[in-house]
């Protein structure tokens, strides 16, 4: 049995020239960072600034330490133990996560409006209770009864009434980071438990070309500081804030990958991260933001193949979703397929499952149909040992003649639990499928959506919990909204 089943699109010649032109863009080019105690983070572990630019420039000397530093195996903590997620996958297979940041919902019912707490809640509910998702996101909630500023906070008060997996948190406002650290800390028993545990990994993203805003700044600096996992995300849109071109918008991906990993192991040498490119394409006509043609599919795999392979850096993907706008033939095939690539080209964590429109919504039926998908693609990905039981040679050479049906053998008993069986799919006769309803895969995922409701159970949070979250909930609300008078 092969240990690994990877697709490769580039060759070990090319990867390098994409690897050596990273290290001339971060030395020569480097970073703009907002963020003044960051940026002498990096002076003091040996980084330059531009006199001319502002920018962090990296020496090839500071690069190749702060790789060193990077942790290859680390923890992404649930927090009840049994969610616990080893980097990288002990089995080589991979994680998933469904979608974050998103603003709407579109609902069973086919009902599309913007997400709010009750959604969130039952959004959490979901993935707890799906079997391959592995941890919960953030959604960006219409604020109600609270402040704006205080969305994330609000969400992580809820997310913890309704799973015990790990999260990855986005930040929506540069004060929220610690709070949300602090909360993070106080649900786990305090910051050294934090650190031993890391129930939680906070994400920082690069929207621009080589630049990080303040608040993505924070999210590298206090993750380092608290001890928290850092997802360092680069969000690229070919065509747009990116080259055109697929390897040109990789190298770019590389570039700020790495840059943000680099800050990180200045702040805190050790400090887990995880490479985390979010690939998008601008369709010339419409001028519309797209993330499921096949162009950007190919250039998921290649910096996949350039950042676990060239560097032994766990790689997160946003391949789960679709540019569609409800569920249907298109949402389905775009996750099949993209899911597919992402998977098989190696990356550590599939994230972004159960989207529509790009990211901008949600949708539980999509997210129970890419369940089963992701189902699917770890038979695939673990492939199948080929010794003399699973060659079935004994059964196959003592045939006696007569049996043409292997269905009676103990052989098959053995290993018939094996198959697995997607809850969305077709494994009946046209007759039971008829007296069914004649259901299509849409269907049906909305009948198991409501199967799996009855079976929420709730999260029991003590008193002195339940009081300690209110109290730093309203101290961040306060702060927040002090700060915005200002």
């Amino acid at each position: 049995m092969a240990l690994d089943l990877l697709l490769k699109v580039a060759s070990e010649d090319e990867v390098e020239l994409i690897k050596r032109k990273a290290a001339e863009l971060l030395e020569k080019r480097g970073m703009k960072v907002d963020h003044p105690k960051l940026v002498e983070c990096c002076k003091k572990a040996g980084a330059q600034i531009s006199s001319t630019t502002g920018n962090i420039l990296f020496p090839k000397k500071l690069q190749e330490e702060c790789l060193k530093a990077a942790p290859k195996e680390f923890l992404l903590a649930g927090i009840d133990p049994k969610y616990d997620l080893k980097i990288p996958h002990p089995e080589s297979l991979f994680y998933s996560r469904p979608v974050t940041g998103s603003m709407y919902t579109f609902t069973e019912d086919d009902e599309y409006r913007e997400v709010g707490l009750e959604d969130l809640a039952e959004w959490t509910r979901l993935t707890h209770n799906l079997e391959h998702m592995d941890f919960y996101s953030l959604l960006t909630l219409k604020a109600k009864d609270f402040p704006a500023e205080a969305i994330d906070i609000n969400s992580m008060y809820t997310v913890f009434k309704n799973t015990t997996k790990h999260g990855w948190l986005q930040p929506y406002e540069g004060e929220n980071v610690k709070w949300l650290l602090e909360m993070s800390a106080a649900r786990v028993g305090g910051r050294d438990e934090l650190r031993r545990r890391p129930i939680v990994s906070m994400i920082s993203c690069s929207m621009n070309p080589l630049f990080l805003k303040y608040m993505d700044s924070e999210a590298i600096y206090q993750s380092a500081v608290y001890g928290v996992p850092i997802h360092c995300c680069t969000l690229p849109t070919s065509g747009a804030n990116a080259p055109i071109t697929q390897p040109g918008s990789v190298l770019m991906m590389t570039a700020e990958c790495l840059a943000m990993i680099y800050m990180a192991q200045c702040v805190e040498p050790g400090t887990p991260c995880i490479a985390c490119p979010e690939h998008f394409a601008m369709d010339m006509i419409s001028m519309y933001t797209l993330q499921s043609t096949v162009e950007v599919n190919w250039g998921r795999m290649l910096i996949t193949q350039v950042i676990q392979d060239g560097y032994q850096i766990p790689v997160h993907l946003f391949g789960g979703g679709s540019d569609a706008y409800t569920v249907g033939e298109e949402s389905i095939f775009n996750q099949a397929i993209t899911a597919y690539g992402d998977v098989l080209c190696g990356c550590t964590i599939l994230g972004d499952l159960g989207q529509l429109e790009t990211g901008r919504t949600i949708a539980p039926v999509q997210l129970i149909i890419d369940n089963d998908v992701l189902g699917m693609l770890k038979v695939m990905k673990k492939s199948y040992a080929i010794d003399d039981e699973s060659l079935a040679y004994n059964e196959i050479l003592n045939l006696d003649g007569e049996t043409e049906s292997f269905i009676t053998l103990e052989h098959s008993f053995r290993h018939f639990r094996e198959i697995y069986r997607a809850k969305t799919f077709t494994y009946t006769p046209r007759l039971t499928w008829l007296e069914n309803g004649r259901k299509d895969m849409v269907g049906r995922a909305k009948d198991l959506y409501r199967s799996i409701k009855t079976k929420y159970k709730e999260v029991e949070l003590s008193e002195e919990l339940v009081k300690e979250l209110s109290d730093i909930k309203k101290a961040a609300e306060e702060s927040l909204q002090r700060n915005a008078r200002h």
